[in-house]
């Protein structure tokens, strides 16, 4: 009888040890999400670009965090996460406002994108765009609304990139970064024509492309442009042209060795 009574006590001893372990490793997966979703620093932008993602945002009632990409948009919360295809944004009347409204089997998740300043309850820290999330599931008739901060994790800013040297002047000035690059280019070399014009492209990672619009001898061209971002430089680059010679052949050959690079400075 003492026997099954040390064996039973030792039973109860070890079952109790395995939950409190089983505790402790639940409360630790929470501190966890919770670190991993409050709002992301400026500081961790290296990782932020390897992950492919183009724009940030967190909140932190309840904790959330939210990452678009050229591939997907992935909202990531404490008891869920919604991951759709990528869709372009629609500008709003309101310039500084733009949404993502996707549709599928199983949600409806608009995202509004708000250029003004936010501040992150958490941290105090302030970010440039402040986001407001709707979203409700398939057979839900519950709307879930989320607020939070964010921005776009390129290095790129906007503002003038000039080159001036040896009667060649390049200028490119970029008037807004978000999930397209907008601006205008002019490019005067010495003893030739003037090419003046509008500027469209895209940010892959440390790569700008787009597409340059101008006027030339009273006729409007159209080119592809290619620049490598390094901090407050960009670095033109050149390749193999297609038959038409208005966009590069191949993009991942494109050599960014101009020797006229363009460094960011005060527009005049």
């Amino acid at each position: 009888m003492f026997r099954f009574a040390f064996v039973f006590i030792g039973f109860l001893i070890l079952l109790i040890g395995c939950k409190n372990k089983n505790t402790e490793k639940l409360e630790t997966s929470d501190t966890e999400l919770s670190d991993t979703l409050k709002v992301q620093t400026k500081k961790e932008y290296s990782e932020t670009l390897e992950s492919g993602s183009y724009f940030k945002a967190a909140g932190t009632e309840t904790f959330w965090g939210l990452e678009i990409a050229d591939n997907k948009i992935e909202l990531k919360m404490m008891s869920d996460t919604i991951i759709t295809p990528h869709i372009d944004p629609v500008r709003a009347m309101d310039a500084n406002v733009k949404r993502y409204h996707v549709e599928t089997e199983a949600v409806v998740l608009t995202i509004q994108i708000s250029k003004r300043n936010c501040i992150n309850a958490m941290s105090g820290e302030s970010f440039p765009y402040a986001v407001t999330i709707n979203y409700n599931y398939t057979g839900e008739t519950a709307n879930h609304t989320l607020a939070g901060c964010g921005y776009y994790t390129t290095s790129l800013q906007t503002g003038c990139y000039v080159y001036s040297g040896d009667g060649n002047e390049l200028l490119f000035q970029i008037t807004d970064v978000s999930d397209d690059v907008y601006g205008r280019l002019n490019y005067r070399y010495h003893e030739k024509d003037e090419n003046m014009g509008n500027f469209r492209g895209k940010l892959y990672r440390d790569k700008l492309l787009g597409t340059f619009t101008f006027i030339s001898e009273g006729i409007e061209s159209v080119r592809e442009v290619a620049f490598l971002v390094k901090k407050d430089t960009l670095i033109e680059g050149f390749g193999t042209l297609n038959e038409t010679g208005t966009a590069f052949k191949f993009r991942d050959s494109i050599a960014y060795s101009s020797k006229m690079p363009l460094v960011k400075t005060n527009c005049k």
